[in-house]
């Protein structure tokens, strides 16, 4: 058994992976995602959807995929890791029910061109995109002006973005922008919305999982971004099932956050049943945005449990 399943979820409700089955809809993100579906197909010129890191922009694109990919083709380029002078991304055909393959944007370009189907190309990570690929980007809205098929692009990635297309090579881009969605950080009423409705989109009761000051930490310890949020209610929900013990608390999500800075953990059941690998995330230093975890067992973690509890209380 692993930990979501001794829960009651039929797949992992935090994984670090995009999953559309157990997206979260809350306003910003539904906005985002309504947004790209109309921009493809009223066949606008560009989108920005923009967050810091771990805001949510990739299960945004990926949950835009998951409901455009029977009627729009899509290209889904990765920043990172771009060839120097080249674009190229993974090709979703429209109406195919076929994994998706790697193509050369010029490639995809001259292939959807001659089919009727709205195009729409996702840029993610785009403030790490090369210059080729803005090169690119900007060579096709120079030759498109005046085709009736344009491709949408929808630009996701930090903040900083607005700033580089201020930069006189970069203004073609500007001037078709559509609309600029912004990913913020989730309140603590979010962060219990966001957990609830990922637990119940995986088949779990959420009264049963969390506590009330288990998920009032969860905030303070992840300031509302949900990439840390699933981090740590994973991990947390590790513990908890370590311990053999139901629901969460806030003493089991002070010991995940510990773990995950480096101080060990002490939830070994699921990896002792040899079912499960060991999880990047429960080595993983916090990033700077994130509290300082204190030790499980020394005083002062009791005292954030407590406070968190009287929180929930009040």
């Amino acid at each position: 058994m692993t930990a979501h399943e001794y829960f009651g979820c039929r797949v992992p409700p935090f994984d670090s992976r995009p999953d559309p089955s157990v997206f979260f809809a809350g306003e910003a993100y539904e906005e985002a995602v309504s947004t790209l579906e109309f921009a493809a197909t009223q066949r606008k010129g560009c989108c920005l959807i923009l967050g810091e890191s771990g805001s949510g922009k990739s299960t945004v694109l990926r949950q835009a995929i998951h409901r455009l990919r029977t009627t729009t083709h899509i290209l889904l380029v990765q920043s990172i890791g771009q060839p120097r002078d080249a674009l190229v991304g993974v090709a979703y055909v429209a109406g195919v029910d076929t994994p998706p393959g790697s193509q050369h944007f010029d490639e995809w370009i001259a292939q959807t061109g001659r089919e009727p189907h709205p195009r729409l190309l996702l840029v993610d990570d785009a403030d790490e995109l090369p210059a080729g690929g803005w090169r690119k980007i900007v060579a096709h809205l120079a030759s498109s002006c005046a085709t009736d098929h344009p491709v949408t692009i929808a630009l996701c990635g930090a903040p900083t973005i607005r700033d580089g297309l201020t930069k006189p090579r970069l203004m073609r881009i500007t001037r078709r922008v559509f609309r600029t969605c912004r990913l913020p950080r989730l309140t603590p009423q979010g962060v219990r919305k966001y957990i609830e409705t990922r637990l119940r989109c995986a088949g779990a009761d959420p009264r049963r999982v969390f506590t009330a000051d288990a998920v009032a930490m969860i905030f303070r310890m992840t300031r509302g971004v949900p990439a840390f949020v699933n981090q740590v209610c994973d991990n947390a929900m590790l513990e908890a099932f370590s311990e053999d013990r139901k629901p969460v608390s806030a003493e089991d999500v002070a010991r995940a956050v510990y773990a995950i800075a480096g101080g060990g953990s002490g939830a070994r059941r699921e990896l002792d049943d040899g079912r499960s690998s060991p999880r990047a995330t429960v080595t993983m230093r916090l990033p700077e945005c994130v509290e300082s975890p204190t030790t499980p067992e020394s005083p002062s973690a009791v005292r954030l449990a407590s406070e968190a509890s009287s929180r929930g209380a009040s």
